[in-house]
């Protein structure tokens, strides 16, 4: 699915997935509300605030090379949206359990809570 074809909430998720992959993280930090609440499930790590979800994507690209994420499949409509990606990259340092120079690879689902036209709320898998 193009962007030009996707409407509502799911295009408000893609076009956060091209900043990412365009390393634009003020763009894609600019798609989650002020007081966000992303629950990094596999981390068990939590984040609150769209500054600190910059910082989190901010520290991937440092560990990442080549970090983007590539959709494999979006669901749902209104205000609650399932995303599956593939992040990819090559570790630059010790990262999400990779060593240096070690590929990541990895199938991630988040599932996007919506308010006002912005992500409200993140439980990433």
């Amino acid at each position: 699915m193009s962007t030009s074809e996707a409407t509502g909430n799911r295009a408000v998720v893609e076009n956060m997935v091209a900043a990412l992959n365009e390393g634009d993280i003020d763009r894609f930090a600019s798609y989650y509300t002020d007081d966000v609440e992303v629950d990094i499930i596999r981390f068990g790590r939590r984040l609150k605030g769209a500054r600190a979800v910059g910082k989190w994507i901010e520290d991937a690209f440092d560990a990442l090379d080549g970090f983007c994420n590539d959709i494999v499949g979006m669901y749902g409509e209104g205000e609650v949206i399932a995303l599956e990606v593939i992040a990819r990259g090559t570790a630059r340092r010790p990262f999400a359990g990779r060593s240096v120079g070690e590929p990541l690879d990895a199938q991630e689902v988040y599932i996007y809570t919506f308010r006002n036209g912005r992500i409200a709320d993140v439980r990433a898998y």
